[in-house]
């Protein structure tokens, strides 16, 4: 107990003195606070989007607006139907961090792409994420510079991620879920690397997002940040990796007054070894 709070004032210091952090590790796709999408005021069925009404541009309270990590500041926006629109990285010296910026376009309640631009050299990039719909697939061809990528993402009637896929299933992740709708095991079938979850009964950091499960999961994990896109419905509390040798990690939280994690630490057990984050909500 002493070192979860010993980490939490460090951490709490360290972001008086500087907003910027870095949203690390990698992602994959998810969504509403619910295991069932729906439409209209719900989450708008498997294209994602809901339909909350037009009028001013405001949004609603509980939802993330700035992750602050260990080296950039990730700030995102929404339109008037608490959708995400925009995504920026910033590391500490206020420049286009590891992810820049990614701009998202809906269409009739729909996704219809993501422009993404990257800057890691000075020569920004942009990779254009172009989604299509069919039942339970959803097919995202992603071109940039020239080249093409088709990667797969197929869900279940609850509109949860079941399989992500690149073209000719070179690489491909797995998911398996809880009884309430947590994402309780990821594969990765060209590492053979499993992971496992369990989770707390507080309520997650996307949880007010009005996007379907898969959705909400995708664009955390692509760009915003891996580790908190299981934090669609609840929070991870520990985590297994599997991968012929045994690493076992464990999540810390403080949350505000509404109940929504403001302060995540995860690290590997035993170990002080992980990442640290500061979450703002809307108001």
């Amino acid at each position: 107990m002493k070192k979860i709070v010993f980490f939490f004032i460090t951490i709490i210091c360290i972001n008086l003195q500087s907003c910027a952090d870095y949203v690390d590790d990698n992602a994959v796709p998810s969504g509403n606070n619910s295991s069932a999408g729906g439409s209209g005021n719900g989450s708008g069925g498997n294209n994602g989007g809901g339909n909350n009404g037009g009028g001013s541009m405001t949004i609603s309270a509980n939802l993330p607006v700035k992750i602050f990590s260990y080296l950039a500041t990730t700030s995102i926006k929404y339109d008037n139907k608490d959708r995400i629109s925009e995504i920026s990285n910033l590391n500490e010296n206020g420049k286009l961090g590891y992810y820049s910026n990614a701009y998202l376009t809906y269409s009739n309640d729909t996704l219809k792409n993501i422009s993404y631009v990257s800057d890691y050299t000075g020569n920004p990039v942009t990779t254009i994420y172009n989604f299509s719909y069919s039942l339970n697939t959803i097919s995202i061809e992603k071109l940039s510079e020239g080249s093409s990528r088709i990667e797969q993402v197929s869900i279940d009637n609850n509109e949860r991620v079941t399989k992500v896929e690149e073209k000719d299933n070179v690489l491909s992740r797995s998911y398996s879920y809880d009884t309430k709708g947590n994402i309780s095991m990821l594969k990765y079938s060209y590492s053979q690397l499993e992971v496992s979850f369990n989770y707390d009964n507080k309520t997650g950091i996307f949880e007010k997002v009005n996007l379907p499960q898969w959705l909400k999961q995708y664009i955390c994990f692509t760009f915003i940040n891996a580790t908190m896109s299981f934090s669609m419905i609840n929070n991870p509390v520990n985590s297994t990796r599997n991968q012929g040798s045994i690493l076992k990690y464990s999540y810390f939280y403080q949350f505000n007054s509404n109940g929504y994690p403001e302060y995540v630490a995860h690290e590997e057990e035993n170990h002080f070894n992980g990442y640290t984050y500061q979450i703002e909500y809307s108001k």
